[in-house]
């Protein structure tokens, strides 16, 4: 597929780190434009771990590993700096992760538990990341090294060891007071960036959620993103966006020495785009909960919602004969069929039986489920992008972060074949064949859409011109005639 508009252009973006890296995976969701046009792999979904950092085997011997124990007491005589490899991801809604694989014999690697936080330096950026240990695995490889391989989260695992308990409500609380109420049940991390909608969480209770699901759920009631600060112990909801560096990713042809030299400008060395529409949904009925006779039970819908946009809410009759509502986005419906989803939203119930608590509670129903919807209603594109020289952090501060956009800029591609598949021939020969009813002939013509197969190439070697050489010669002057002369 060729990357041939400002969208996708926007979209490209990503980091190979030192001296390996994969790069970044960041998702394209076109309702969101520039906020979801950045370093990380999500369309409204939380999940992905789109930044990832590699270590090469035996080339950086400036990595230092501190390590501490549960109760955050440093042990050993000194700092583990034989690393033959290892790495560490991030992303935004999502608990990162990191691996490493150490020397056993090595003496300090006993020092090593489950449980315990290790502290990876580099030497010319400082600390990189913070995770705490899950798991521990000796092996020995075909050279016959042996070799402890460790892996585990990041320190945002405290967020999911950590709990609301039963009965924590939220009534008409700002983003930035549901975030303090739930750290509040957290230690050791408090709130970093935090935006400020002008929407409060009107209604709201969450039993038994690990916090950092329901700080999640939070920023999803907010329209919201969640990412972890993992060398700072901090949490950010917020739409970010451009890095406040102005980073510039193109490809390696249009490089300039000047470009080489700058500090935001980096090389790209190669890149990939991949599409998927197979969770694309476009219609959703909300169902929150309620209190009935034996408890909570799924029938709270948006009847009583004063919401009206971006989607009205159409009402309508469901198979037992009971008012159900919905909303759905025209735009994709269009495009892709309608696909129809029931969401079941367990933590949004009114927090008493007056009319203003079954509008809050309603109105929280519509804001989860808007957007839902609009984290769904369009295919994920994904890139992949790997970049030359770029380090996630400089003196101890983040080049970017997970979240942040920034531009590419990359050659072009031309066609070099196309194929159809199923074309006008193939389906009126379907047409043809003896089929009972209309309705056949639709679901055969359904199971063989025409399909385009365009095969692309690199356009390089621009920018294009065609260079003429001019001649120069003597100027010629028509002769004057004098037609009345004799």
């Amino acid at each position: 597929m060729a990357i041939d508009t400002a969208e996708k252009r926007r979209s490209a973006s990503g980091v190979g780190f030192f001296p390996l890296g994969p790069g970044v995976t960041p998702t394209v969701g076109k309702d969101q434009e520039w906020r979801q046009q950045s370093v990380w792999s999500y369309s409204g979904i939380l999940a992905g771990a789109p930044l990832s950092v590699q270590y090469a085997p035996n080339t950086d011997r400036s990595i230092r590993i501190d390590v501490y124990t549960p109760t955050g007491e440093k042990v050993g005589p000194g700092p583990i700096t034989t690393v033959f490899a290892g790495g560490y991801d991030m992303g935004v809604g999502v608990v990162g992760t990191f691996q490493l694989e150490l020397p056993a014999e090595d003496p300090r690697t006993s020092l090593i538990g489950h449980g315990y936080e290790l502290r990876i330096h580099r030497g010319d950026v400082g600390l990189v990341y913070r995770g705490l240990v899950d798991k521990l695995d000796t092996v020995v490889e075909a050279d016959e090294r042996k070799v402890l391989k460790v892996s585990g989260a990041s320190i945002a695992r405290r967020l999911v060891w950590a709990n609301t308990g039963v009965g924590l409500t939220f009534a008409s609380q700002t983003c930035a007071e549901s975030v303090d109420t739930l750290l509040a049940l957290a230690t050791g991390f408090t709130a970093g960036e935090i935006d400020s909608p002008s929407t409060v969480l009107e209604a709201s209770r969450m039993d038994g959620v690990s916090v950092w699901a329901a700080l999640a759920r939070v920023a999803e009631t907010f329209g919201l993103l969640l990412r972890e600060d993992n060398i700072n112990a901090q949490v950010d909801v917020g739409l970010f966006g451009a890095s406040a560096r102005g980073l510039r990713f193109q490809s390696a042809e249009q490089m300039t020495p000047e470009l080489g030299a700058s500090e935001n400008v980096f090389a790209i060395s190669g890149i990939q785009e991949i599409a998927d529409s197979g969770d694309v949904w476009n219609e959703v009925i909300p169902q929150g909960m309620t209190q009935g006779i034996s408890g909570n039970v799924p029938n709270l819908t948006l009847e009583d919602s004063t919401r009206s946009t971006p989607y009205a809410i159409t009402p309508f009759t469901g198979a037992d004969g009971i008012s159900q509502y919905k909303i759905g986005d025209s735009a994709s419906q269009a495009a892709y069929g309608t696909r129809t989803k029931v969401l079941n939203v367990k933590d949004v119930a009114p927090l008493g039986l007056t009319d203003s608590e079954l509008i809050a509670a309603a109105n929280t129903l519509y804001d989860r489920a808007v957007t839902w919807l609009q984290r769904h209603k369009d295919p994920k594109t994904t890139y992949a992008v790997r970049v030359v020289g770029m380090k996630h952090l400089v003196n101890g501060l983040p080049v970017f972060q997970v979240g942040d956009k920034v531009r590419v800029i990359y050659r072009g591609a031309v066609v070099d074949s196309i194929e159809i598949i199923d074309g006008l021939a193939d389906q009126r020969a379907l047409l043809h064949a003896f089929l009972p009813d209309v309705q056949a002939a639709i679901d055969a013509l359904n199971q063989a859409f025409t399909q385009i197969q365009v095969s692309l190439v690199p356009l390089n070697g621009g920018p294009f011109e065609t260079v003429y050489a001019l001649a120069v010669g003597d100027l010629m002057v028509p002769r004057m005639i004098d037609l009345e002369a004799a």
